[in-house]
């Protein structure tokens, strides 16, 4: 299987040197372009170094690509267009951030970024009310601090109430989260990862439009603004393991690395104010991150930071530690290379840096296993937790026919809200949610085959997997189950119990 990776970041200007015949399937090659928003700059780079390597076929691949690109972002910019113009008569202001907006300020084409309209307001509920009236449907719910998701045709707007900028606690990062420095029951405490809002407002009073006829009506954060959103949503993508493990996207996007460049070259660009929004939104941290990232892949740094030149280097693991699930957190190296791939996250990767309960699986036998001693069952030796007790739970897993049952048998001593399950392969995830209160469930994520019923000490869950769709036959698989249990939003209990399965 050829690597395509040296490919795609010779594309986004790395110093990477190809040889004349390099190896490349082109389906796979133009989907990971897509993937990095790289088709332009792609084709750039070829133009300006006429490669002995590049086919017919990769460049009509990339101009197809491209060519959707800029229609789908001049769409954005007419949608967009017209919505702040019916707005006007409601005296609504309108801001875009991400997308569109680093090509509306630096007019460079070949930074072009279709996908959503990210937007924020002076007043949400007209902009919700216009995009209902308008023809726009609800296509998701509020969920954290986006307001909702609104869709017509090929154009998608996304509300936000705010822009957050998450940043490390002190605690958690004083805190030793080697795996390797743990005993197998890891105990954690319930570590902060807060986060600042930069406001509508925040971003209005210093906004820029486009320089452009048609990028003219177009509301964007300034360069300074938009360079720290920017290293501020790349990091949350970076910290949060648990919330892309089961999707077909890069954890580092080399499209958001290369606009830290383009706006850093852009003439409103000024280090003194970038450094001013930098400290004033406590953004150190997502900032550090994007410089390091920037200097591991193209041993440059866009940001007026100091950091260390690392070029081809892992970004600091103990530096920007990462969230396993809900609130675990472990410190994990990875190679730059890997965090550019797709499917990036191999859960027999993360279990081996993690540690995990080796668990052989055959056709005859059941097994059961537990974090209750007994006599009866086999201990759950490795797991992370927050509690000086584990939740008392066995696990028992056989094959069936068609793949893999898993019965989780979960006892319950007290009282709470919702129950949440979760079970991750790392190219699929489910969580199964229970509400007590209303005795009812859901699952969020891949649809397992799920089943539940209460009995007099708890309640048991089973899961039905089928092997090929965990792309068996393999010898060894990853899996990692976790449970929380909560009043409310605080958390009472959780576990996280990785294993190791051998077929």
């Amino acid at each position: 299987m050829p690597d395509h990776i040296p490919i795609i970041k010779w594309a986004a200007g790395a110093p990477v040197a190809l040889p004349d015949d390099v190896d490349f399937n082109t389906n796979t090659l133009i989907d990971l372009v897509d993937a990095h928003n790289l088709s332009g700059q792609f084709l750039s780079r070829i133009r300006n170094n006429n490669p002995k390597w590049v086919t017919y076929d990769l460049v009509e691949g990339l101009n197809d690509l491209f060519f959707m690109t800029t229609t789908q972002v001049a769409r954005n910019i007419s949608a967009f267009t017209q919505l702040r113009q019916q707005l006007k008569f409601k005296k609504t202001n309108i801001i875009v951030i991400k997308g569109i907006s680093t090509y509306v300020l630096s007019d460079e084409s070949e930074i072009m970024h279709a996908g959503d309209i990210d937007l924020l307001s002076d007043n949400t509920n007209n902009v919700v009310q216009t995009l209902l009236d308008t023809g726009y449907r609800q296509t998701r719910t509020p969920f954290m601090h986006e307001i909702g998701e609104f869709t017509k045709d090929s154009t998608e707007f996304d509300v936000h109430d705010y822009f957050p900028v998450y940043g490390y606690s002190k605690t958690l990062l004083e805190s030793d989260l080697s795996p390797l420095h743990q005993n197998e029951e890891w105990q954690q405490q319930g570590y902060s990862f807060p986060h600042n809002k930069i406001t509508f407002f925040d971003m209005f009073k210093s906004a820029n439009h486009g320089t452009r006829p048609e990028t003219e009506p177009i509301v964007v954060p300034d360069a300074n603004m938009l360079a720290m959103i920017i290293s501020a949503h790349a990091f949350m993508n970076y910290t949060n393991i648990w919330s892309i493990s089961h999707r077909e996207k890069a954890c580092v996007r080399l499209g958001e690395i290369i606009d830290l460049f383009a706006l850093s070259r852009h003439a409103s660009f000024n280090p003194n104010r970038f450094i001013s929004y930098v400290d004033y939104f406590n953004a150190h941290d997502a900032v550090e991150w994007a410089a390091s990232t920037a200097v591991s892949v193209f041993g440059k740094n866009p940001l007026p930071i100091s950091v260390s030149n690392n070029l081809g280097q892992p970004v600091s693991a103990t530096r920007f530690p990462r969230c396993l699930w809900w609130n675990f957190w472990a410190s994990l190296s990875s190679e730059p290379d890997e965090l550019l791939k797709t499917k990036w996250l191999s859960m027999e990767w993360l279990i081996q840096r993690i540690g995990a309960n080796h668990i052989p699986v055959s056709q005859e036998s059941e097994k059961s296993y537990s974090t209750v001693n007994s006599d009866f069952y086999s201990p759950l030796r490795r797991y992370i937790t927050q509690q000086p007790e584990p939740i008392p739970l066995v696990i028992q897993i056989r094959r069936s026919e068609k793949g893999l049952i898993l019965n989780l048998q979960i006892s319950s001593s007290f009282e709470f809200d919702t129950e949440r399950i979760r079970f991750d392969l790392g190219s699929i995830a489910c969580e199964w949610i229970y509400d007590v209160g209303r005795n009812c469930t859901k699952t969020v994520g891949y649809p397992m085959d799920l089943s539940f019923r209460c009995n007099a000490s708890g309640y048991e869950i089973i899961a039905k997997l089928d092997l090929e769709e965990i792309v068996l036959p393999m010898k060894i698989v990853g899996l990692c189950i976790g449970v929380m249990r909560q009043a409310g939003l605080n958390v009472l209990e959780s576990i996280l119990i990785p294993l190791e399965l051998e077929f």
